[in-house]
């Protein structure tokens, strides 16, 4: 699967470094990851157990990206980068 172009805000740089996501992460979450929309014109990328379930075989180090969340701007550029295995709260975003 093709990645989108992407950039990378000097914010998410920071984060990544303090928060131990590689870039090889984010083109996983950009090329696996579900999308959900966000507030306004905002993007949700995010990697979970569903997508390691799916496309583990294809890639098997997708799961060091268990668990990352990207929030892209409109543009495609990556805002913020960050780990959590709290999904509930954006499926509450999708269905709004």
């Amino acid at each position: 699967l093709p990645v989108q172009p992407y950039f990378l805000s000097t914010h998410a740089k920071l984060r990544m470094q303090q928060r131990g996501i590689d870039r090889n992460h984010i083109e996983q979450v950009l090329r696996y990851g579900r999308t959900v929309r966000a507030h306004g014109a905002a993007i949700f990328h995010v990697v979970g157990r569903k997508e390691i379930q799916r496309y583990g075989l294809i890639d098997p180090l997708l799961s060091a990206a268990e668990g990352v969340h990207l929030l892209l701007s409109a543009e495609g550029v990556v805002i913020t980068a960050y780990r959590t295995h709290e999904l509930r709260k954006l499926r509450l975003q999708k269905n709004h």
